[in-house]
């Protein structure tokens, strides 16, 4: 028995959380063992005596639930690097890993209980940014050695295909105006289509933003509302949204001129925009969004013949390949217009 071995003790006490205890010294160091009976303590020291190495000392979890993690994470990676009313979209998108996962420790997680929270998901996109974002907090936590895998590695879930979205019809564009006549967000609702900014872009301009003379508007910032507060941020979705957009003239001469620069063009909240939107869509038969003014915008520009690289300026995009996938719909009737126009191309003389 190695108890009677100097520098090496097994306690015959049980201890109050039911395990024994018990020591070996090597190299002048006391290294404990812990087990369920006396001889299991005596096992793991004698082990340790015969190879004469003190072990390495196994690194101890932290105890860090999902809730406070996924927090912690926000506030030191994200908080400096995107803007608010991304910060509210990752915190929205992670409500129901937290609310199923929150209480408990990270090291815990499982990538089944992960693929159960995110089965739960009943929107595609949702559930695939939900993913990306459990992603990177599960990975961050990897490399800081808080956990030894990253459990969304084993996770499956149905790709998120974008829709197609819709824009107007040419007659449904003409049904639009009319029906905004009255309004008194004409004015607001007209720009949007005829240059194609996004809403947030059209409520953070100011009079300095558009230039009357030269018919234009300069879209450096937008606006962005979270709780109900108006939050301006000083640029634009992304580093292509910061550009020069010529202003059709019935847009421009709606807006009426100002002496005070840093006044707001259109005192709207998405709220209200949203609210006027509807009662032109009950009125219509069909579904109004400011979104969809900006597809329309993108589809006028294609039936035009506007070049690709000119439409992705103008709309803000980082990628020819977002103008051209997303926000481009040749309407049936357009193409029925140009119908002879295409088949004379290639007619022989």
């Amino acid at each position: 028995m190695l108890i009677d071995v100097h520098g090496v003790h097994v306690s015959q006490k049980i201890r109050k959380d039911g395990r024994f205890q018990g020591y070996c010294t090597i190299a002048g160091q006391k290294i404990f063992c812990y087990g369920k009976s006396v001889k299991e303590v005596t096992e793991k020291i004698s082990a340790i005596v015969s190879k004469g190495i003190v072990p390495k000392k196994k690194k101890r979890r932290t105890n860090t639930k999902l809730s406070a993690w996924i927090e912690k994470w926000i506030e030191l990676y994200k908080v400096p690097n995107v803007k608010p009313a991304t910060l509210q979209n990752i915190r929205d998108v992670l409500k129901p890993a937290a609310a199923k996962l929150g209480e408990k420790e990270i090291y815990a997680i499982t990538a089944d209980d992960l693929q159960k929270v995110l089965n739960g998901i009943s929107s595609d996109r949702g559930r695939e940014l939900c993913l990306t974002y459990l992603n990177q907090l599960f990975k961050k936590a990897q490399l800081l050695d808080s956990i030894k895998k990253n459990p969304c590695e084993a996770v499956e879930i149905k790709k998120h295909k974008s829709e197609r979205r819709n824009a107007l019809t040419r007659q449904q564009q003409t049904d639009f105006l009319d029906a905004i006549k009255m309004m008194p967000a004409r004015p607001l609702f007209i720009f949007l289509l005829e240059t194609g900014l996004r809403i947030g872009e059209a409520l953070a301009l100011t009079y300095a933003d558009i230039n009357f003379e030269q018919k234009t508007v300069t879209v450096n910032k937008d606006v962005v509302f979270i709780d109900g507060k108006r939050i301006e941020q000083d640029t634009p979705k992304s580093a292509a949204g910061i550009r020069t957009v010529p202003v059709p003239d019935e847009a421009i001469q709606l807006i009426p001129r100002k002496t005070n620069r840093a006044q707001i063009v259109f005192p709207y909240t998405y709220a209200g925009a949203r609210s006027a939107l509807r009662r032109v869509s009950a009125m219509l038969g069909y579904d109004i969004t400011a979104h969809m003014l900006r597809h329309t915008y993108a589809t006028r520009l294609e039936e035009a013949g506007i070049s690709p690289k000119v439409k992705q300026y103008l709309l803000g995009h980082s990628t020819s390949r977002m103008t051209q996938d997303v926000y481009t719909h040749i309407q049936s009737d357009f193409i029925k217009e140009k119908a002879e126009l295409i088949r004379s191309a290639f007619n022989r003389e």
